[in-house]
Parts: structure tokens; sequence; C-alpha cells
């Protein structure tokens, strides 16, 4: 599930980025904490949120991984390129457009018009946005002999983070949408540069495309990240390879001879089925003697059936007479139920009790909720529990002068170490340190070693864990010790045995209020069931009387249908003899049908294979150029060009409002 803000901080708005890199690129980054502030200035406030939020990549994968991040419009046009080179951020100051490898196109279509992104802010409408991706890094490369470009291939995961009160029946191409009910992320892939290496008519799409029904458009941005690194982790130097895609359609080949061995099966079948429709004959005139009993048996149903109607009528009047008794008595019943409750509320106000109003429906659980509170053996706990809480925040108000005694003893731990690891005593420490000046540089050096190793030490995660161990392990003790006194021991025995009589006494009367008010519900129930009981007597004679004048002329349905199957077991005879001729026709057919698989066969799936058996090559040959094009490219600044290092880019267009 997605928990974002409205209007998304620095940390909200790149973790974004951070997911679909983790996801479909493999990017490896975190965010800390930022200032949530709002800052007019777009290009200013993402190039500060790109330093404040991401770390060197340095510090994660690597010194010779790259991250590239591009700042565009709202159409795409760089405005601005932040590079993290695994050391430090280093901002370019001019457009370096046409240095990147990747460009990017936003457009943006409303109501199947294109519309200018600075007049889509506050539309609403079916809205389409399109961006596409353009790979500007190539290579000329061996193709079976021949020169051809070959584009470094990239795969491109993009995201959007949509408002779901703007945004509906969001859709995209390639990817996929989550929604948590008040926010929709939106991810979906594009391959650039993949159908022109690989030489495909109908290949992987350049573009992503979000398509949405908004009201009042507004859009925080577009994160793209791009990388190669997918594609140079593929290693076709094995031909092999080409070998088990042949193998494959030998499968196929194979395949397709079964298909033609389970054609003649059918036929075999439909021969055997032609022999048996002789049975089908005898058992059609088996069904014509059992509809002439059929009919027999209906003109006796077809009496019963007014019996029972009569019947069913007089029934109903005398149902109908009780039922009009019913409210009356409910009601009369409810009234002296509200009554008895009416004054149980009153007492327990009387006795100071603050408890939901009691009604028919939840006296029950309250009073229970209320006597399972009053629980003597929970009394004791309770007390404690009290006792415990004020003993505890009494400590806690001291918690400055305990984490200071804390860190006090914590760095006396440090310095002995820092001592011990620069070969110095304390003593030759402090002489050193009284000396000053005059003391030689070597020692003094030494001094400033230990002390600098202290404080790193201090100002170190483990040393925080370690003093905040220390304060709550002090806390914990200092409170143990105050609730072992006798002052407080005695505190909690004489307010436990106070509250346990207090609880009995309450308990009882608890029960015995649950009591009555039990007795009359189990009566008030008892009650409704019976004009329940009555009036679904009344609606069940009713439809029985109903049931039974349908049943008199489902009877007379019967007969004639009878009369209408006869009729028609005679026509079934008769048929039999037209189903055999079809059987035989079947029979011919799927004759006709091996045939034509046998043609299929040498015409279809053969001149396939000899087609492939002729391109699988050249398909190899080319992805083989284009993972080699991919693992030369890892690199944008070039630092890295020759050390095996890897390069991502992250772009992300300016808001619309």
């Amino acid at each position: 599930m997605w928990n974002v803000n409205k209007k998304m901080g620095k940390a909200s708005a790149l973790l974004l980025a951070a997911v679909v890199a983790a996801g479909a690129a493999g990017v490896n980054v975190y965010a800390a904490n930022a200032n949530t502030a709002a800052d007019t200035d777009v290009k200013g406030k993402i190039t500060e949120e790109v330093k404040n939020v991401w770390q060197p990549a340095g510090d994660i994968e690597g010194a010779n991984a790259e991250i590239v991040y591009v700042i565009t419009g709202t159409d795409g046009e760089v405005e601005k390129v932040i590079i993290n080179d695994g050391e430090e951020l280093l901002e370019e100051a001019e457009n370096t457009e046409n240095k990147l490898p990747l460009s990017m196109e936003v457009t943006y279509f409303l109501d199947g018009k294109e519309i200018a992104e600075e007049e889509l802010g506050g539309k609403s409408g079916h809205v389409v946005i399109r961006c596409d991706y353009t790979v500007n890094q190539y290579e000329m490369a061996d193709v079976q002999g021949k020169t051809e470009k070959i584009y470094v291939p990239f795969a491109v995961a993009a995201g959007a983070i949509l408002d779901g009160s703007r945004f509906q029946n969001v859709t995209v191409s390639s990817g996929m949408v989550m929604e948590d009910g008040t926010r929709c992320v939106v991810v979906g892939i594009a391959f650039p540069g993949l159908k022109e290496d690989l030489a495909l008519e109908d290949g992987p799409s350049g573009y992503v495309e979000i398509e949405a029904d908004v009201t009042n458009f507004e859009l925080d941005g577009i994160y793209s990240v791009a990388t190669n690194e997918i594609f140079s982790n593929i290693h076709l130097e094995d031909d092999s390879a080409v070998d088990d895609l042949k193998a494959a359609m030998e499968e196929m080949t194979e395949g397709m001879t079964a298909l033609m061995d389970g054609s003649s099966s059918l036929y075999n079948g439909l021969a055997e089925l032609y022999e048996k429709s002789g049975d089908f004959q005898n058992g059609a005139s088996a069904l014509q003697a059992g509809a002439a009993q059929l009919l027999e048996g209906s003109t006796a149903l077809k009496e019963g059936a007014g019996s029972l109607c009569d019947g069913a009528a007089n029934l109903t009047n005398g149902l109908n007479a009780l039922s009009s008794k019913n409210d009356e008595l409910r009601n009369g019943a409810a009234q002296v139920f509200n009554m008895l409750l009416a004054e149980a509320n009153k007492q327990l106000a009387a006795n100071g009790l603050s408890v939901p109003t009691l009604t028919m429906d939840n006296y029950s659980q309250v009073l229970n909720g209320m006597a399972a509170s009053m629980n003597p053996s929970s009394v004791e706990n309770q007390v404690y529990a009290a006792v415990y809480d004020k003993v505890a925040a009494e400590v806690k108000a001291n918690e400055a002068a305990i984490r200071a005694g804390v860190t006090q003893e914590v760095r006396k731990q440090v310095f002995a170490g820092a001592l011990q690891a620069a070969g110095l005593s304390e003593d030759q420490y402090q002489a050193i340190v009284a000396a000053g000046d005059a003391a030689p540089e070597e020692q003094k050096q030494a001094v400033a070693a230990v002390d600098s190793a202290v404080e790193a030490q201090m100002q170190s995660e483990q040393i925080k864990q370690t003093i905040e161990a220390g304060v709550t392990a002090q806390e914990k003790q200092l409170i143990e010790q105050s609730m072992q006194s006798p002052d407080i021991v005695n505190k909690i025995a004489e307010e436990t045995a106070n509250a346990a009589n207090r609880v009995n006494e309450g308990a009882g009367k608890i029960a015995a209020l649950k009591a009555q008010l039990d007795s009359y519900n189990t009566f008030y129930q008892g009650l409704i069931a019976y004009t329940n009981g009555v009036s679904q007597a009344g609606n069940g004679a009713a439809q029985l009387q109903a049931g039974a004048g349908q049943l008199a002329e489902g009877a007379e349905a019967l007969y004639t249908g009878a009369a209408s199957l006869k009729e028609g077991m005679d026509s079934l005879a008769e048929g039999s003899a037209a189903l055999r001729d079809g059987i035989s026709r079947l029979k011919k057919g799927s004759m006709e049908l091996r045939d034509g698989l046998t043609t299929f066969n040498e015409e279809g799936i053969g001149r396939l294979t000899e087609a492939l058996d002729g391109n699988w090559e050249e398909l190899f040959s080319r992805m083989q150029a284009m993972t080699q094009a991919s693992r030369n490219y890892n690199s944008y600044t070039g630092a890295n060009s020759t050390t095996g290092g890897t390069v991502k880019f992250i772009y992300k267009t300016s808001e619309i409002r």
C-alpha cells in the first residue's frame, strides 16, 4: 500500500524514483530525512532535493557506479544535469542534452487532441500522457560481415504518483497500476533501441503511455529510470544457443506430426459412433413407451392438486387472524423491556458508573464488560501497573542526569581504548597535555589522534546505541529498586485490598441486575419468536395455496407435454436414420481435416522452419553486437569507461499546476 501526502516533500517525491529503480533497473539508493517546505523555484528545488536526499553512489554501489540526474521541463527538454560519480554530486551548469545517450519527449493529449502542457493544468477530461525515449548513443559493429549501426539498448521504467481524487480509470502501456484508495502509483516499461538493434518489424516499444479520466488536472512530475546494465549482463559468446533455438523448431514439427495422428484417431472414433447409432434408435423407442406412462400419471396428479388447494385456503385464513395481533403483543412487551432498562440506567448513574446507555441490544455486552473489569484477580495487576507508571514517570524526569552519567562512563571506556590503541598510558597522555606547546610534536600529534578517535567513536552509531542501551538499563534498574522498596510494596497491598472490596460489592450488584434483565429478555425473545412464527406460517400457507394452484396448472401442462413428448419420440425414431447419415458425413469431414493438416504441415510449419534456418544466425549476431555495445557504454563522464563501471539515468519532469 502506498501512503503519499498531497504535497510531496523531498523524501516522498524521490522515493518513487527509488521504488521504480529498485524494482525495474536495480538501482540501490536510500533517502535521508529532508525538509518538506515548499519551494517555488522548481529547478532549484529539484537540484537541492538531489543533493540532500540521494547519498553518493560510492557508499552504496561502489566507486565505479555513476548516477546521472536529469531535470527536464514538462515536455522532457533538458534543463539541468547533475552527476553522482561515486564520490560527490557534480552539477553541470551548461545544457548537456547533446551528450545524453537517451532523449525524452513528453506529449499530452486531452480528449483525443494534443494540448500544450502549460494549458493542461486545471483541465478535466480524458488525458493521455506519452513519454517517448530515443537512444542517441550507438557504435558501428560487424553483423555477419556487414557494418551496421548498433544502438546502446536501454530499459526505462517510467513512473508517477497520481492523486486518486483527480485521476480515475488509470491505465498504462506495458506496466502496472498500484492503488491504495487515495493515491495510485503508475509504472510503465519501455525498451528504446531494442527493436532497431534486432531489426524487428514488431518489437518492444520505446515509449510509455498513461491514460486516465481526470478532474482538475495536476501532476507532480514523471520519474524515468534508464539503465543498460541488464543488457550488459547478457553473455552470448556461446554459439550453441542457435542450435538450441533450432531444436525448439524441431519439437514444433514433432508436435504437428502428433496432431495429424490425432486426426486419424478422430476418424476411427467417428466410425465406431456410426456403428453404435443403431443402439441409439432402440433407446428412442423405449423413451416413447415411458412417455405414455407419464401421461397416465399426470391425470392423477391433477386431481390431487385440486384437493390440496382447498385445504391450503382454509389454513391461510386461520393464520391471518392470529397474525393481526402480532404488532400489539410485540409493542407491549418492548415497552415493558424499555421501562426495566431505564430503571437500570438510573441505578448505574446513581452509583457513579459511567457506561453506555443500556439498550435491548447492548445491555448484556455492557454488563458483562463491567463484570469482567471488576474481577478481583485483576485488581492487583491494575494497581501494580498504575504505581509502576507513576514511579517510571518520576525516574524518566531525571533522564537528563542519567544520560549524562552513562555518557561520561562510556566516554571513559572509549578514551581508555583509544589510549591503548595509541600505546599511551593515561599518565603519559596527561603529561603531554600539561606540557602544552613545549611537548615534542610527535607526542602532540599522538594526543590529537587520541582526541580525534574518541570524538569519532562517540559520534558513531554503535556508541550511540550503547549509550541508549545504558540509559534504558539504568532507568529500568532505578524503577525496579523503587518498586521493591517497603513503602511502595505496602502501598500496593493497601490499595489492592481496598479495590478488591469495592470490586466484590459492585460485581454482585451487576450480576443481580443482569440476571433480572436476562429473565425478561428470555420472555421477550420467546414472544418475538412466536409472533414471527405465526407470520411465517401465514406466509407459508399463502405460498402453499399459490403453489397448489400452480401444481394443478403444472399437472395440466405435464399432461399436454407428455402427449407432445410421445409425438417427439416418434419423430426421434424417424430422425435416427438422418443422424446416421450425419455421422457418415462427419466421418468424411475428419478425413478432410487430416488432409488439411498434412498440407499445413508441409507448406506452413515446414516453410517456417526453413525460413528460420536462414535467419537465426543473423538475429543471434545482432544480439551479440547489441550486448557488446551495452557493455562498452558504462560511464557518462568517461571516468569509468575503462574500469568496468555502471551508469544509470534518472529523469524528473517539472510539475504541472
